[in-house]
């Protein structure tokens, strides 16, 4: 039986890979596929003081997903404004299912072997398996891979130069192994409509993460605070946490003094600052992640405890 929505989503996916300028700036309802995660949270993950099994986070590029996995989830509930990147996310949780840890940085690195997306595809989820399946079927996977990602925008990021745990090999097995045990739903919704949905789960979480969606939401920080508080929380269990922005090089020691820089990183300390006035935040440190020019060592998190 055909799939009405499913085909859409390859046509769509077809006018990005050959007009591929019109659908890469702006997060949307179609967008190119996020390649890689670009935060630390290799780092924030290991400094949580709770262990998380149940999860709410942004599907991205699946790297976030995957470092869930390993600190320990065993629910997920991904959601994104972008309805492409579940196809995204889905392939790159095949991929580690059935490929082996070189395997799986060639598929990544060298413009998704025809060859090892076949061993993939018997492990992709029905839609999936369909939408994969007629892109590679007519499209070069070269192509895919540089058009219909986002590889451009990190091609002076080497895929190992990374702080998401998946491409350690030692690492990668274990979270092959953890996958056994995890499920993982998706929701094409962006966070102001995710409420809603979630109404329908009946589902309380131990985490949530929203990466930095404050910076796209287009709303001020005293909207964010009761939106977070109001909205988001009762779906929080008690003790849970909700990890509500992240921002890049806006922390420890800054190395840039620029006037734009300056505005730049004054302008991040007013959000914090702006927050803090409505809501209790926590602050986590990390290693800069090295994305975007970081003007300061440090990234930083901020959290909203239950």
């Amino acid at each position: 039986m055909r799939n009405l929505r499913v085909e859409k989503e390859i046509e769509v996916a077809k006018k990005i890979i050959f007009n591929n300028k019109q659908y890469s700036q702006g997060y949307k309802k179609y967008h190119v596929v996020p390649f890689k995660g670009t935060e630390n949270i290799k780092e924030l993950f290991s400094q949580l003081q709770s262990a998380f099994q149940v999860l709410l986070m942004v599907t991205g590029s699946g790297d976030q997903v995957l470092e869930a996995v390993l600190h320990g989830a065993k629910d997920i509930t991904c959601f994104d404004i972008n309805i492409l990147a579940k196809y995204g996310c889905q392939l790159k949780i095949a991929a580690v299912k059935v490929l082996s840890y070189e395997e799986f940085i060639t598929f990544y690195t060298r413009g998704f072997s025809l060859e090892l997306f076949k061993k993939v595809s018997y492990c992709l989820e029905e839609d999936s398996f369909y939408f994969w399946g007629s892109l590679f079927e007519t499209i070069d996977h070269y192509v895919i891979h540089t058009s219909l990602f986002d590889t451009k925008d990190h091609s002076r990021f080497g895929l190992m130069d990374t702080n998401f745990s998946i491409y350690s090999k030692e690492d990668y097995e274990e979270i092959k192994n953890n996958l056994k045990n995890v499920t993982i739903h998706y929701m094409d919704e962006n966070l102001l409509t995710l409420p809603k949905k979630l109404n329908s789960l009946n589902k309380e979480f131990d985490l949530a993460y929203f990466s930095n969606i404050f910076y796209y939401l287009g709303k001020n920080e005293k909207f964010y605070a009761k939106f977070l508080l109001h909205k988001i929380c009762p779906f929080i269990k008690k003790n849970g946490e909700i990890l509500f922005h992240y921002l890049y090089g806006a922390g420890g020691k800054i190395q840039s003094s620029s006037f734009q820089d300056i505005l730049w990183i004054n302008y991040n300390l007013e959000i914090i600052e702006c927050l803090e006035k409505y809501i209790p935040l926590t602050k986590y440190r990390v290693s800069n992640s090295g994305y975007g020019n970081p003007l300061g060592d440090k990234d930083v998190a901020l959290s909203l405890k239950r």
